[in-house]
């Protein structure tokens, strides 16, 4: 209504004069009190409160001396807007009894303050009042006149005479108008010549607008920005004062909301009624869907208030903006798409890369902890390893931050092993789930998302992922990289126990279970706290780094360390007569008494068939060093029982302890040599080696 008013004073004052016509606009407005933009007065889809329309509705008539301006004004509506979607509507009514007919609706599309109702029709009359009114002023009277004068004009017939017969301005308790119009085409050709091209000019601007807005949307890099201008282009197609969208992609989890005319909160309310299985349908909400041949999207509303109503025709109206809406949607869920296959690509490709670099079956369950939040785009999740002798899922990283303090391994069932290798896809658990529910409580979640890591068919481990905290492309989409994470992770997985399982051949003795000397050149210069295979083991380094100075890989300020070069006496001879398996035996318990006379920290090595190295770290000397030999000593002779039978063995120790600088196999030399004095002794004897030279 008020771009029309303004349209109409800058035609009339400007006439050849562009510049006089644009200098009265600014004058109505300035003498209106109007401070918004013109460009928003004129926009086809703002709406502007009452009070702007009366200050404008004045201004109008005193700048230009036409106490009937503003019915003028009405009277060009059909005429300046040629281009809308309404005059598509009205065409589509066939004649101007249906449209009089259909009086309340229109009106509605320009005003919400009033209600409109056509109370007697003919072919060529009608009657119209207006009820339930809030407005009581002649001018706001007038331009409804000029409106309805126009009517008869977008079918190529005279404009109708309106009496305005009663008036709310007037002091009548209603107002009133009859209009009267012939169904012939107007007297003076020209003026039926001029319809038809409004009517020709209305179609083409309705495709014009419609590939105006494919041509937008197509150089529109942002989709909100694309949704926004639908939202935009649907408030001027579709006459109403409050419209929303609610859509969203296939990757995402909520809603985005474009809106005009109401709030934040209330778009988000009404996102909400429309996007129900079953939406109102009272005439006052007209919704459409938002959809594609491949995805739902969502929906998109325009919404009257009051009693205004919406005609058939919008329907499929508001539909062909939903249409160009579904497919800005659709190229950018396959943008969407695209960008996640490659992320999860990239990401799957690094942590490849990475988990090559892990030796053991530790450093690969915890990298594919701290990959897993990247890759799968999550905030929390974990890896846990299976030990299959000890039946327990053990808990080697976490890609998150849990409260308190969380177990480390949990014992499955048979029938909860079985579940995880025969899972065809990730399974949804809670912590009250049967078999699996322990699971979720290891890694500290409320609701997770396993994925079993299986290899060989054999059940390997399992990747944990907090439910809840999916972000970025969704749950759909976690589901989806789930599968190649864990395939990923079995081979890290295996690989790792594989390694591990050779690295353990090569450096421990088959029949005792021992470290072997191979392990204790690398052992030997281990901190104290750290024992054997508690950490990866450097056996390529070992080789090449044999002569590690023990004294200076020791700790600041700890004791130093000592050799015990330990061969059994009388095992040469039980082995010859009874045999190797009585032999194996002996070994094996003897070892296990070594083992038992140590403190912590302490280690043994079998370097040889019946030879043994002891390594003490931090001890205090030469005194400790030999009572630890004593002790061997003792726990070695005591009888060994097998099959049966009584073998006795003792031992010939030799001791020694490091000096400054001194390497490792320095140290194991001059402990060997101690120890061929011992049984040079006698045997069962304790020798301490000579200082180096």
């Amino acid at each position: 209504m008020l771009g029309l008013v303004v349209s109409y004073v800058r035609r009339v004052m400007g006439g050849d004069d562009p510049a006089a016509g644009d200098d009265a606009v600014r004058r109505m407005l300035e003498l209106a009190g109007e401070r918004r933009d013109l460009a928003v007065i004129e926009d086809r889809a703002e709406w502007s409160p009452f009070e702007s329309a009366v200050r404008i509705f004045d201004a109008a008539i005193a700048v230009t001396g036409d106490p009937l301006a503003v019915r003028k004004a009405g009277a060009d509506i059909f005429r300046h807007y040629h281009s809308s979607e309404v005059i598509g509507l009205l065409l589509s009514m066939k004649e101007p009894e249906a449209v009089m007919r259909l009086i309340t609706e229109f009106a509605a599309k320009q005003t919400t303050l009033c209600v409109h109702r056509c109370v007697e029709t003919s072919p060529t009359h009608a009657v119209i009042v207006v009820e339930e009114s809030r407005v009581a002023l002649s001018a706001w009277c007038d331009y409804s006149a000029g409106v309805f004068s126009a009517i008869p004009e977008v079918f190529g017939y005279a404009p109708a005479v309106v009496d305005h017969v009663t008036c709310r301005a007037r002091g009548d308790s209603t107002c009133r108008f009859e209009v009267r119009w012939r169904n012939e085409p107007a007297a003076d050709p020209r003026d039926e010549i001029a319809a038809l091209r409004d009517q020709v000019a209305s179609l083409t601007a309705r495709f014009e607008s419609l590939e105006a807005m494919a041509t937008e949307l197509a150089s529109v890099d942002d989709i909100d920005a694309a949704l926004a201008t639908i939202t935009r282009r649907a408030a001027v197609a579709v006459r109403a004062p409050r419209y929303v969208l609610a859509v969203r992609l296939p990757l995402e989890q909520g809603y985005r909301v474009h809106h005009l005319g109401m709030s934040d909160e209330a778009a988000a309310e009404l996102a909400d009624v429309i996007l129900a299985d079953d939406p109102p349908d009272d005439g006052s909400l007209l919704v459409v869907d938002v959809a594609s041949s491949l995805h739902r999207f969502g929906r998109l509303a325009a919404v009257h208030t009051g009693h205004g109503r919406f005609v058939a025709s919008e329907r499929r109206l508001l539909q062909a903006y939903a249409g160009h809406a579904a497919a800005a949607l659709q190229t950018a869920a396959a943008l969407a798409e695209a960008r996640l296959q490659v992320r999860t690509l990239g990401a799957l490709l690094d942590l490849s890369t990475t988990l090559v670099r892990t030796r053991t079956v530790d450093e690969a369950a915890q990298c594919l902890a701290d990959a897993l939040a990247t890759v799968l785009e999550c905030r929390r999740a974990a890896t846990l390893v299976w030990d299959a002798a000890t039946r327990q899922l053990v808990c080697f990283g976490r890609a998150s931050d849990p409260a308190g303090s969380l177990p480390t391994d949990v014992t499955l069932s048979d029938e909860g092993a079985r579940r995880l290798l025969e899972a065809d896809e990730p399974l949804t658990v809670t912590p009250a789930d049967g078999e699996l529910g322990p699971v979720a409580a290891l890694a500290g979640f409320d609701r997770a998302l396993l994925a079993p890591v299986a290899a060989r068919g054999a059940l390997l481990g399992v990747i944990v992922v907090d439910v809840t905290s999916t972000c970025g492309s969704g749950l759909a989409a976690l589901r989806d990289r789930l599968p190649g994470v864990a395939g990923l992770s079995a081979t890290a997985l295996d690989n790792a126990t594989l390694l591990e399982q050779v690295r353990h051949q090569a450096t421990h003795d088959p029949l005792t279970g021992l470290p072997n000397l191979r392990m204790l050149r690398d052992v030997a210069a281990a901190p104290a706290d750290e024992p054997c295979g508690g950490r990866p083991v450097g056996l390529a380094a070992a080789g090449a780094e044999g002569l590690v100075e023990i004294a200076r890989r020791d700790r600041p300020g700890s004791g130093r360390t000592a050799m015990l070069f330990v061969d059994l006496d009388g095992f040469k001879e039980v082995n010859d007569q009874f045999g190797h398996a009585i032999g194996d035996e002996v070994l094996v318990v003897a070892s296990a008494r070594l083992h038992e006379a140590l403190r912590d920290g302490d280690e043994v090595f079998r370097v040889g068939g019946d030879e043994f190295v002891v390594l003490l770290r931090n001890v205090d000397g030469v005194a400790e060093a030999t009572a630890a030999a004593t002790r061997l000593q003792a726990n070695v002779h005591e009888p060994v029982a097998v099959n049966g039978r009584a073998f006795t063995v003792s031992a010939s120790v030799g001791v020694a302890v490091a000096e400054d600088g001194e390497t490792v196999d320095s140290l194991l030399s001059r402990a060997d040599a101690a120890m061929y004095t011992a049984k040079r002794a006698g045997r069962d004897a304790v020798r301490l080696a000579p200082s180096p030279r």
